[in-house]
């Protein structure tokens, strides 16, 4: 049971790794017995495990909330599409960028963590129209995971550049 676990958390390790969308609500079963289990950036949970014959009300439940949910209640990132052959646009505010090649990438141990990436990107019209906008030029986008609370690194550098600015 330990090694089916491992390879479950393993393999969501491997897929946030690899899309920058992810968030995963699993759904396990051992025996007779379901679990649910999410993973995102920010954390991991796994549930009880529900004996699917048992409480077969719970299981079926369950099974319709995931058939039923929409894209974002299942966890999918909107506001990141995936192109063929493998890309993305992002969709930052009001526009969209087109990513190009990978400039830099950390890819954590950890499941929970911030995976930054920073993409040479070009300005694109839309999800549906990734052809680049007339003029666009490459630049760099930054991708990372924060927490709700964390300042950004345009407010670290305000802040910082205030502070200067009193010091004297």
């Amino acid at each position: 049971m330990l090694d089916s676990r491992l390879k479950i958390v393993a393999a969501a390790n491997h897929i946030m790794n690899e899309d920058p969308g992810a968030c995963l609500p699993t759904i396990t079963i051992e025996d007779d017995d379901v679990s649910l289990w999410c993973f995102s950036r920010s954390h991991s949970a796994k549930s009880h495990h529900v004996g699917c014959f048992a409480d077969l009300k719970t299981f079926v439940s369950v099974l319709l909330s995931f058939i039923f949910a929409t894209e974002t209640e299942v966890g999918f990132d909107l506001t990141i599409s995936r192109l063929s052959p493998v890309s993305y646009v992002y969709q930052v505010s009001d526009r969209f960028f087109k990513t190009i090649r990978m400039i830099s990438e950390y890819r954590p141990l950890c499941i929970a963590d911030r995976m930054t990436r920073v993409w040479e990107a070009v300005e694109v019209a839309s999800f549906n129209d990734p052809t680049p906008k007339r003029n666009a030029h490459p630049i760099a986008l930054k991708d990372v995971w924060l927490d709700a609370s964390a300042q950004t690194e345009k407010e670290i550098q305000s802040a910082l550049f205030s502070d200067l600015e009193e010091f004297g």
